[in-house]
């Protein structure tokens, strides 16, 4: 199978996922308004670098809507901020199978690895980050990111 076919597979799999979840009750519990509301809040918080209390409320979002990939990677940056990486990656691995296509999560899980000392995976993840990216412009600044941590790690 091929990595578009798979992700096409993936991407109906997480739509059937998300159609499913949309139909339990705590999935209700806060309307899309609220949940704007809430995340709008976080991002005020994110941006006065008062990380702690940003995290909180996107937790609190990544709770009620754990499909909602924004709620989860805005949770996920926290941690990595808070120098949280084992959350942080496991969190950026959510992100990745709701967003399989997206480079940016894979980039940062990279990171976290990097900083807990873990070069070897970081730099198999970084290879990943690459073949996500592919050559085309929509994801080449992840593409040049990668790349430079790649020619970074290989002169240590």
């Amino acid at each position: 199978m091929s990595s578009q076919a798979h992700r096409a597979v993936e991407s109906d799999l997480v739509a059937a996922v998300r159609s499913r979840f949309a139909e339990l009750p705590n999935a209700s519990r806060f309307n899309d308004q609220e949940c704007e509301m809430i995340y709008g809040q976080g991002c005020n918080f994110f941006r006065q670098n008062a990380y702690e209390k940003a995290a909180d409320v996107f937790s609190l979002l990544a709770l009620y809507r754990p499909l909602e990939a924004r709620y989860v990677t805005a949770h996920a940056m926290c941690q990595k901020l808070l120098r949280r990486f084992d959350i942080a990656v496991q969190l950026f691995a959510t992100v990745m199978i709701l967003e399989p296509g997206n480079p940016k999560p894979v980039m940062h899980a990279a990171e976290c690895f990097f900083a807990m000392g873990q070069e070897e995976t970081a730099i198999s993840v970084l290879k990943s980050v690459l073949v996500i990216a592919g050559e085309g412009s929509e994801h080449a600044e992840m593409r040049e990111r990668a790349e430079g941590w790649l020619a970074l790690a290989e002169r240590t």
